[in-house]
């Protein structure tokens, strides 16, 4: 994804020699080192070129064209992605396809990139299985429509640009742009840092999972905590509740050092997905797996809501807890500043006087690390009288 200009073979080779070079050294640091001079030439971070790729690899995961599968090309075990049969499939219908660039395809009259277009939009959706026949293709143009052209003009042309050559798919522009970034920091009234700490590991026993098992073994290793999230990260975006829930309890185990209880599931008479428990601050938790909705909606922030109002009213005695103590709900991203859900956790404090606290599943790997690196652990009582984007000091 380096690459100045795909079609170029001396560049492109150049970069697949590089790649071949790295893995014949068998040491990942190698590979490590290799991205901060690629990224010291762009003026990118590390992690910010991990999240250009993140969308790319579940794209490829999900499409069923590669597996991932752990090898050990370097001095230890990596996640690889893997071709699928479909995914040889797939390469070799494409290997007689016509790459197309928006550069190449301007040069060209309006009529032919209209044709183009239109041909190149239905070669894509039949590639993803969508009901479009060789008729429909062939009856836009017979001769042009023999080849396979890779070529999306929603995503090179301009909204303007593509309702004059294809008027019949016009889309209308509000002039309004979408928000899809996240909180930052400073913006007090939905940020809120979680600082405070019981005593040290050194005083207090503390509770071991497989995942603390985990991230103690790649700190053992001098791994960087950013390097241990995206471990994590690579691996979860497919995770189905009866991974992802467990997951969360045991974060939220290393993070708080209590009894963090995951309710069995189909029990409705018990509906909190994950119960953080306690003799005086118990918290319900609302969770969300990827596979259920990427981003924390409107419908997570409600049951939150009624995880703290059942909580409440029928659980006193079982988990006591304080109406002030939020009500948290985790999933894998948090929903952007301008959402809806946002504007209700507002509504709902307003309204019912209850705190609803959102959490994505980086910040809470994050915290759990912070917490083993230190040997700290997060105190209960952060938690009365906040409500919003939840953040962990980091030390």
């Amino acid at each position: 994804m380096n690459l100045v200009d795909y079609r170029n073979n001396d560049e492109f080779n150049e970069k697949l020699n590089q790649i071949k070079e790295l893995r014949s050294n068998k040491n990942y640091s190698e590979v490590r080192n290799a991205l901060e001079v690629i990224g010291d030439s762009l003026n990118i971070s590390v992690n910010t070129m991990h999240n250009y790729t993140r969308f790319v690899i579940s794209s490829l995961t999900y499409s069923g064209w590669y597996e991932k599968v752990n090898l050990k090309k370097y001095d230890r075990k990596i996640t690889f992605l893997k071709l699928t049969e479909e995914g040889h499939d797939i390469v070799n219908k494409l290997k007689n396809a016509e790459l197309l660039s928006g550069f190449e395809l301007e040069e060209k009259s309006p009529k032919k990139q209209a044709l183009i277009s239109r041909i190149s939009l239905l070669q894509i959706l039949k590639r993803a299985n969508f009901n479009v026949t060789e008729k429909e293709i062939i009856t836009i143009d017979k001769k042009m429509s023999q080849k396979d052209y890779i070529f999306s003009p929603y995503q090179y042309y301009s909204t303007e640009q593509v309702n004059i050559l294809l008027p019949e798919n016009s889309i209308e522009d509000s002039g309004e742009e979408m928000s899809f970034d996240y909180i930052e920091e400073g913006e007090l009234t939905e940020y809120r840092t979680i600082k405070n700490f019981i005593q040290s590991y050194d005083t207090v026993g503390y509770r071991m999972n497989d995942t603390r098992k985990f991230i103690e073994s790649q700190l053992n290793k001098s791994t960087e905590s950013d390097e241990i999230v995206n471990m994590f990260l690579e691996n979860i975006n497919l995770f189905k509740q009866q991974n992802f829930y467990p997951l969360v309890r045991n974060l939220l185990e290393i993070i708080f050092n209590c009894d963090v209880r995951l309710p069995q599931a189909g029990v409705n008479n018990e509906r909190f997905d994950v119960v953080v428990t306690d003799g005086i601050l118990s918290i319900p938790v609302e969770v969300k797996s990827p596979t259920e909705e990427m981003m924390l909606s409107v419908k997570a922030i409600r049951q939150a809501l009624e995880n703290k109002i059942v909580m409440l009213s029928r659980y006193a005695e079982v988990y006591p807890t304080e109406k002030s103590v939020s009500s948290l709900a985790i999933g894998y991203h948090i929903p952007n500043k301008r959402s809806d859900a946002r504007r209700l956790i507002e509504d709902i404090y307003q309204t019912f006087d209850i705190n609803i606290s959102i959490i994505d599943i980086k910040e809470l790997i994050s915290a759990a690390i912070i917490a083993i690196k230190y040997k700290k652990t997060f105190k209960l009582e952060s938690f009365k009288g906040v409500r919003g984007v939840i953040r962990f000091e980091n030390l």
